[in-house]
């Protein structure tokens, strides 16, 4: 039987969903006035604040939550990230506007995506839960697979309240990455056209994969 080169195959897509697993920061990077404050580390999406802005009239500063714990293939592509974004409102659920939501990551933060993904003048309604992003939306960047494993991977946000004084919360944080996973083989690896076949169906469901020899020459 002949052999041949496999030629790099893709497995497919998929799609991790994770909390942070470090307590946000603030003022990395550097920008805005009002503090954010009572930071806690607490994912359940039970009603605790994990972060809150106390009857700021101004910009706030950045609000940063980081390490999210991905683990995706080494051979991944990413392809899309979106952010989850839980708060509430006191002082008759009065508003606030979001004036910047970025990817970020690096040592404090030091690459930030091109794009912000908010909608101005959004009305954040009590417990109201945003979904940023989406499944081909990499912000404008091209943060790596590398990029994403990494501790420091995450994203930043600053708000302002609109028409006075306000007091908000943020009640949850999730992000979900997107990716699809490439099996590249070696450019001396060859492989009887039966394996090939079976490594081309991998990718396919319906068809039952079987055992075949390899030929390594």
């Amino acid at each position: 039987m002949a052999a041949v080169v496999q030629p790099p195959i893709t497995l497919g897509g998929g799609s991790q969903l994770q909390l942070p697993q470090d307590t946000p920061t603030t003022g990395v990077p550097a920008g805005g006035t009002d503090a954010w404050g009572s930071l806690a580390t607490n994912w359940a999406f039970d009603g605790t604040e994990v972060a809150h802005y106390p009857n700021g009239f101004s910009e706030s500063e950045y609000l940063r939550f980081k390490n999210f714990g991905f683990d995706i293939p080494a051979a991944a592509t990413i392809d899309g990230i979106e952010v989850y974004l839980s708060n509430d409102m006191d002082l008759e659920w009065a508003n606030m506007e979001d004036v910047e939501i970025k990817l970020a990551w690096g040592a404090s933060a030091a690459t930030l995506s091109t794009n912000s993904n908010f909608t101005s003048g959004v009305d954040n309604k009590p417990l109201q839960t945003r979904i940023l992003g989406g499944a081909a939306d990499l912000w404008g960047s091209t943060p790596t697979r590398t990029d994403v494993v990494s501790t420091d991977f995450g994203f930043v946000m600053k708000s302002q309240p609109q028409g006075g004084s306000r007091d908000a919360g943020i009640q949850g944080v999730g992000m979900r990455v997107f990716y699809t996973h490439t099996l590249t083989s070696p450019g001396n690896l060859r492989v009887t056209q039966a394996f090939a076949e079976v490594l081309s169906s991998v990718a396919d469901a319906s068809v039952p994969i079987q055992r075949h020899p390899i030929i390594v020459t």
